[in-house]
């Protein structure tokens, strides 16, 4: 709308431009024609200038958008977990926060507890093990995503053992716009006296925070 609205003052401003140089320019003229003559051009040169500024507004405006397009802008991603109402099975999601698509989503999540769980089931708590290195790659999970579009939550399957009860993870999130980092701990999550821990940073600036 802008920049239509810059184009015709631009246009007006030629025309009444244009029409003022004429009167001037007329080989026999009073005074009183050539000082309507300049208003004219005055008018015209403003018409034309104003017009320029609107237009010039009108293309930063539409560079920054895209610019924000491309960056990311302020938009961020959340890993969060959520329970099935009977089972209280956990579902894992990453969760879009923002207005603006993010690309090259890349996502590391280091499940601690379920490493803890499986030292201690499978390895009997021998760190000497062979075994302790194998359970400690298998609970590093790295997911990709080209990108990710405002009001998006997508599911994140994560194994989840038969009689662990607590979630704790640290979960790295690369995007165009920056890196971020998660930690979530949810204690008892098969219980009613379940609590759960969520922070998630930009550098030292904390973007989510809940605790219950």
């Amino acid at each position: 709308m802008t920049y239509k609205v810059a184009l015709i003052l631009i246009i007006v401003g030629g025309f009444i431009l244009i029409l003022g140089m004429t009167l001037a320019l007329k080989s026999m003229k009073p005074m009183y024609v050539n000082v309507i003559a300049g208003l004219i051009i005055l008018i015209g040169s403003f018409f034309g200038l104003f017009g320029k500024q609107l237009q010039d507004q009108s293309s930063s405006e539409k560079t920054d958008k895209i610019l924000t397009n491309i960056t990311g802008g302020d938009s961020y991603c959340v890993f969060e977990v959520y329970f099935k109402p009977r089972s209280k099975q956990p579902i894992f999601m990453l969760r879009h926060v923002g207005s603006t698509p993010l690309k090259n989503v890349q996502v590391t999540i280091e499940d601690l507890a379920r490493r803890l769980f499986l030292i201690e089931k499978i390895a009997k708590n021998d760190y000497s093990s062979p075994l302790v290195s194998e359970i400690s790659d298998s609970t590093y999970y790295n997911i990709e995503y080209p990108s990710i579009y405002p009001s998006t939550i997508l599911e994140i399957p994560i194994p989840v053992e038969i009689g662990q009860n607590d979630i704790r993870m640290r979960i790295w999130i690369n995007l165009n716009n920056g890196r971020l980092f998660e930690t979530i701990e949810v204690n008892n999550f098969r219980e009613k006296n379940r609590t759960y821990k969520l922070e998630l940073k930009r550098g030292d600036k904390v973007l989510e925070f809940k605790n219950h």
